[in-house]
């Protein structure tokens, strides 16, 4: 731990150190003043509340069995959640391929528009682009019946027919007979609810194919580049006391309110129940070579 922490201080500056420690308390303070949102405003500014975010977490995990509901430690746990949902997590994710080396991954520019007139640009794979406008979402069962030990039986509309098998990974023999497999890496991935900007939030933490925790320069291989140092850093894990890559969150309901608008456009419908789904086709533009997405084609 303590060489991993020595590499995340050698990439910061004392100014940035001061500016993010300003901003954390900042945000606290704003946190413990106004509390979690309840307002739905999930097609409007494509926020989500806890209460969206805990369900839309339910229906993943039920219907992806590589996903799960964890707790954390209990001090860093969050009131408003329950204490047996703090954060989502998918363990030991493959990752064969460093960003480099792609040669497959085509990915186009979205522009993009914030509130304050400022515009910026969102790289989404072709793949992400053309299932966002082809594929139509099925209609999901009537949330108000909803029903935890049921869940099964009431989405399985969210599912189209022929990705029954969607969460499986198939062996490929080639690949387990080739001599690169020892050098593929594996990931842990996170996600959280982040109170301030009321979205969820992604963390990663690599491990090498001998089990040993990656730096954070070598995890940055695993980054696409059109994110690497500008949206994507290293802080605390929330909920767990080890130190992890984190995509910055200040822009993600922005993202999800233009994919929400792009989907609409395209006749498709989107609930804030299945916000994650979404979440994790635009997560998958910024670490495209980890192998962790194996919900349904939006």
């Amino acid at each position: 731990m303590s060489n991993n922490i020595s590499n995340i201080n050698s990439g910061a500056t004392t100014k940035d150190y001061i500016k993010k420690v300003g901003f954390d308390t900042y945000v606290n303070i704003v946190n413990s003043i106004t509390g979690p949102t309840t307002v739905d405003n999930f097609e409007k500014l494509g926020t989500i509340t806890p209460d969206q975010f805990i369900l839309s977490g339910d229906i993943l995990t039920s219907k992806c069995k590589t996903w799960t509901w964890e707790s954390g430690e209990k001090s860093k746990q969050f009131s408003y959640l329950p204490s047996n949902k703090q954060f989502l997590m998918s363990r030991n994710c493959p990752c064969i391929n460093r960003v480099k080396d792609m040669e497959n991954f085509k990915s186009d520019l979205m522009d993009v528009n914030d509130d304050n007139g400022d515009e910026w640009s969102l790289t989404i794979s072709d793949e992400t682009n053309n299932n966002m406008n082809e594929k139509k979402i099925d209609d999901i069962p009537d949330i108000d019946n909803f029903n935890d030990n049921d869940i099964d039986n009431d989405i399985d509309n969210l599912i189209s027919d022929d990705d029954d098998d969607f969460c499986l990974i198939e062996d490929d023999e080639q690949t387990l007979k080739d001599d690169n497999i020892i050098r593929t890496r594996s990931y842990d991935i996170y996600i959280t609810y982040d109170q301030y900007h009321q979205c969820p939030k992604v963390y990663i933490q690599g491990y090498s194919q001998n089990g040993i925790i990656l730096t954070p320069e070598q995890m940055y291989l695993d980054i696409s580049k059109d994110y690497l140092h500008k949206t994507v850093s290293v802080e605390m894990h929330p909920h767990l006391s080890i130190y992890t890559i984190f995509i910055h969150p200040c822009r993600h309901a922005e993202i999800m309110k233009k994919f929400i608008s792009v989907l609409k456009n395209s006749k498709n419908d989107i609930k804030a129940e299945q916000c994650l789904f979404l979440f994790l086709k635009f997560v998958s533009s910024v670490i495209p070579t980890i192998n962790y997405d194996f919900t349904f084609d939006i």
